[in-house]
């Protein structure tokens, strides 16, 4: 008989990637690895939502007169790839435009891998262009 958490789940892992914890959970080992493959397949996604949630609580601080923090953000993970792909975020920081703290993002588009500083406005008009890295 499996043993489920006090959250109703029979398998559960929260992984450190830097300093955000990855929750990732299922009710049967084979719906563990099912999420898994899903949160790989959609990383791109997640990453977008970090970022325009990351934003969002910037922008909400800075409304309230709080200062953004300046530690890390989830915003500023990158998914690791498989076998080839963008390389994950630099070290260093020093990115910054108009709207704050630059986003690194990295994936693989038509078969090349790519990465650029990304401006954190959630206004979409109003977006600094990305810095390319090289």
């Amino acid at each position: 008989m499996t043993e489920k958490s006090p959250e109703g789940y029979a398998v559960q892992a929260n992984p450190m990637v830097g300093s955000t914890m990855v929750n990732i959970r299922g009710n049967s080992v084979p719906e563990f690895f099912e999420n898994i493959t899903g949160v790989a397949d959609r990383a791109g996604e997640l990453t977008d939502a970090l970022t325009l949630i990351t934003a969002a609580g910037q922008a909400a601080s800075a409304a309230q007169g709080g200062a953004a923090s300046s530690g890390p953000s989830q915003a500023n993970w990158t998914p690791p790839t498989q076998g080839g792909g963008a390389a994950s975020q630099p070290a260093g920081d020093g990115h910054t435009c108009a709207h704050g703290q630059r986003v690194y993002k990295s994936g693989e588009k038509n078969g090349k891998a790519w990465a650029a500083w990304m401006c954190p406005s959630s206004d979409r008009a109003n977006q600094c262009r990305p810095e390319w890295t090289k």
